[in-house]
């Protein structure tokens, strides 16, 4: 099992030790690694895979920018987790809360007494002359004396086996969500190992974040109002943001979402303004006010300082904690936390020197061949430099620098990572660790630590562990005796008075993404079932007649899968099929199947917290179906093929929302825009085809009644070939059939009647012509044959209907321009 599993000399080895000159696995180990040798190596491998599959399904994505897969890159985590034992760990849980705690007196004291600086225990070099140090703090105090609600410290085990502290992050902390991911998908891989080793439980840590974050709204506020704030879709960790906000059951908001009335911060929702009482944000602090912080950012909110100033809204974590981030700062820990605690500091820091000390640098620099060069604040913005990778001309060039500007550097110690199980192409490999763990005030003073946290790995020799450079993470195990029952985060009985029904409150961009996320799954499945059709035409051994090559040609045209010449000209068959061949993989070029596809995709990844796991995974699997043929060669078979897979994972789609979705806001809105593309689509075809002679074409009717999804029913129904009048009666007229224009003009109309009064939208769906509403003057249509240009006008004109209805909508419910009515507050 372990043959390829060869620790380097230097490094501590998490899983083994040498007694008696032999190595022998760790007591927390054995039983483990027995658990895996038992299942074998193929086995392994089978459950490797399966993980790989889980992630991608689940959409876990890491976005990296600079490489091919980009904002789709899956999250790599390793098949087996870290093990520790909880003895271990009790002791170092301890230790990080006393670091926690440090931190957080520290960013009090930075903007409170300053005493530190005052006293020479910081210089006020490092703290004023940081560009995160925000004087538009100064004397803020935030509920309790929290201003760090949320801590990570990136830990690494010395070849001695000590922890130490490598960086902190104090801002917005990143990790814990990827941590609750990790859980739930290896705890699943091997459920009788989790139980049997006892495995501490990660409810609790999530427990005590969400009782924090409701114990911030200021007093008075019987329920508070939470959101977290996100960069957005484009951030490198929007899957955990996304994630947590649904967890916890929490708003996700953009920077466009939010604005400030009055010293107060509000959410534009689809009713009115929401007051928000209490922001958990995952920006950093300089991107989150552009009126006092930072001028050119466009994801943060005007006004947001002051509104944290009134004391109307609580940050979590508060700003101006990024001095506490700069590795300057480390050297100076022991000295203040005797200073501020009369205690040592038991959690040591990785051995640092900030050169703007005179005495720091005269030790340090002539020890660069061994040591790290990093910033001391962010406004030099390079990677570590690793002295021992430096040559002679190198080492000199660098202690140049260093004297020349010493304040802006720091020289820091490099730790050799200590080693742990990797799973590599069936096989147990090595591989160097480093642990951020995570601290959450457990509003009395103290912090409550995770039990574990993240671990993230790398191959031997990379010097550093990094994600984002293509490293690993980890599931994080603490074992041992069970202490303690599982924690819920449930905050206890829900009593009569505490139900709830409505689910208001809707950001209005969340608003407008489900409305196109509707939109664009209808489109997407009639570009699939428009293709099918003309493909499987194609397919015939007999060429198509000239009227339905000449009709779905220009169905083609108006829906973007054939150029506009098509709708002029005539189109020969190997041109129709070259073209939809395109647009089957083309995301970026006809607005085809694959346009439609990677829109909807585009839309859902926006609103993971508002799909359920099925839903998301059958939009996964649909852009995966797509994806997987980018760029190849397309035959009829694999065409048919990848057009049946996308009407089914489709349907699937919607029958999740029709069947599981709470009829909300959200949901009602999905309907109206499916309903808008689903009559505009059914009512342009229709008129194509009436236009093209479908009163004497049995080949144009059973066409219509393919794409409006009829064709069994109407077998079913007259047990004779097609003819016009009841194939429209069918498909325009008839209320029962769910994809008939009339139905889907009903259940449009009622879907935008349940959402807030608007005038326009309500105007136009008064003067919106049912056709079922109006069957008589229908039905007199279809018995004369010469009406056929006044029936093609009627249904042209519910086309162009659609459109203005749908600027209505946009006016009405999504627009973030105009003057917001504060007459529409929620308190």
């Amino acid at each position: 099992m372990l043959r390829d599993y060869l620790p380097s000399a230097g490094h501590y080895d998490e899983i083994a030790a040498v007694e008696d000159g032999r190595r022998q696995l760790r007591p927390h180990w054995r039983t483990f690694v027995g658990m895996l040798a038992a299942l074998g190596l193929d086995h392994l491998d089978a459950l490797a895979g399966e993980l790989s599959r889980r992630v991608r399904e689940n959409g876990v994505t890491y976005n990296v920018y600079d490489e091919a897969e980009g904002a789709e890159r899956p999250w790599n985590l390793d098949l087996l987790p870290l093990v520790l034992p909880q003895s271990e760990w009790t002791g170092l849980a301890a230790d990080i809360e006393q670091r926690a705690r440090l931190a957080n007196a520290m960013v009090g004291d930075l903007y409170g007494a300053r005493r530190l600086v005052r006293e020479g225990l910081l210089p006020p070099a490092l703290v004023y002359g940081h560009p995160g140090y925000l004087r538009a703090c100064h004397g803020i105090n935030p509920p309790g004396g929290v201003h760090l609600h949320v801590v990570a410290f990136d830990l690494a085990r010395d070849p001695a086996g000590r922890w130490c502290v490598v960086s902190q992050r104090t801002q917005a902390p990143s990790g814990t969500g990827y941590a609750l991911e990790n859980r739930l998908l290896c705890s699943q891989l091997f459920p009788d190992a989790f139980r049997s080793h006892h495995v501490r439980r990660l409810s609790g840590f999530f427990g005590t974040l969400q009782n924090t974050l409701l114990g911030l709204a200021p007093a008075g506020q019987e329920r508070p109002y939470i959101a977290l704030l996100t960069p957005g879709p484009h951030n490198e960790t929007y899957f955990e943001h996304a994630y947590l906000a649904r967890y916890l059951g929490h708003a996700l908001v953009q920077g466009a979402d939010l604005t400030v009335r009055e010293d107060r911060l509000y959410l534009k929702t689809v009713e009115g303004l929401q007051r928000v009482h209490v922001l958990m944000r995952r920006l950093d602090d300089e991107f989150c006010d552009p009126l006092e912080l930072r001028s050119d950012s466009q994801i943060g909110v005007p006004g947001l300082m002051q509104a944290v100033r009134a004391g109307t809204v609580v940050m979590a974590n508060a700003l101006g904690s990024a001095p506490l981030e700069s590795p300057a700062i480390t050297a100076f820990l022991p000295a203040i936390c005797r200073a501020l605690f009369g205690e040592e500091l038991r959690l040591p820091s990785v051995e640092s020197w900030w050169l703007g000390e005179e005495a720091a640098a005269a030790i340090a620099l002539p020890k660069l061949k061994d040591l790290i060069v990093k910033p001391a604040n962010p406004r030099l913005r390079f990677e570590p430099v690793f002295g021992s990778r430096l040559d002679a001309a190198g080492i000199g060039e660098w202690q140049e620098r260093l004297r020349a500007q010493p304040q802006d550097y720091v020289l820091q110690g490099l730790v050799p990572l200590s080693y742990v199980t990797g799973w590599d192409d069936g096989r147990v490999v090595p591989c160097e660790l480093m642990l951020r763990a995570f601290a959450v005030s457990d509003g009395r003073g103290g912090y409550a630590v995770m039990p574990g946290g993240l671990t993230r790995v790398a191959p031997p020799g990379r010097e550093a562990v990094s994600i984002q450079r293509g490293g690993g993470a980890k599931d994080t195990w603490i074992v041992g005796p069970e202490t303690a029952p599982p924690a819920s985060l449930l905050p206890g009985r829900v009593t009569p008075a505490g139900l709830q029904r409505a689910s208001g409150n809707l950001p209005s961009r969340v608003g407008e993404s489900l409305y196109w996320l509707g939109r664009y799954g209808e489109r997407s499945e009639n570009a699939a079932r428009l293709s099918r059709t003309v493909i499987t035409r194609l397919a015939e051994a007999e060429p198509m007649p000239t009227d339905l090559s000449a009709m779905l040609a220009r169905i083609c045209v108006r829906n973007g899968l054939l150029p506009a010449s098509g709708a002029t000209e005539p189109v020969s068959e190997e041109v129709l099929w070259r073209s939809l061949r395109t647009s089957l993989t083309d995301a970026h070029g006809a607005q085809g199947l694959a346009y439609a596809v990677a829109r909807t995709h585009q839309c859902a990844a926006g609103l993971r917290e508002r799909l359920g796991e099925d839903h998301w995974r059958f939009l996964q699997r649909l852009h995966q179906s797509v994806e997987r043929l980018r760029g190849q060669v397309m035959d009829v078979g694999r065409a048919l093929d990848l057009l049946d897979t996308c009407i089914l994972h489709l349907a699937a789609v919607a029958g999740l929302h029709s069947g599981y979705m709470v009829r909300d806001q959200g949901s009602l809105l999905m309907t109206a825009g499916a309903r808008v593309e689903g009559v505009a689509f059914l009512a342009d075809a229709l008129a194509e085809g009436i236009a093209g002679g479908a009163a004497g074409s049995g080949a144009l009717l059973e066409t219509m009644l393919e794409l409006g999804a009829s064709t069994l029913t109407y077998r079913a129904r007259y047990l004779r070939p097609p003819e016009l009048l009841p194939v429209l009666d069918l498909l325009v007229l008839d209320e029962r059939n769910p994809l008939s224009v009339s139905a889907q003009l009903i259940e449009l109309r009622h879907a935008l009647g349940m959402l807030p009064d608007h005038a326009a939208p309500e105007a136009l769906l008064e003067e919106l012509l049912v056709p079922s509403e109006h069957e008589q003057v229908w039905l007199d249509l279809l018995a004369g044959e010469s009406e056929a240009v006044q029936m093609i006008a009627m249904l042209r004109g519910l086309v162009e209907q659609m459109a203005e209805l749908s600027d209505a909508v946009t006016a009405a419910w999504f627009a973030q321009t105009q003057d917001l009515d504060m007459s529409m507050v929620t308190e």
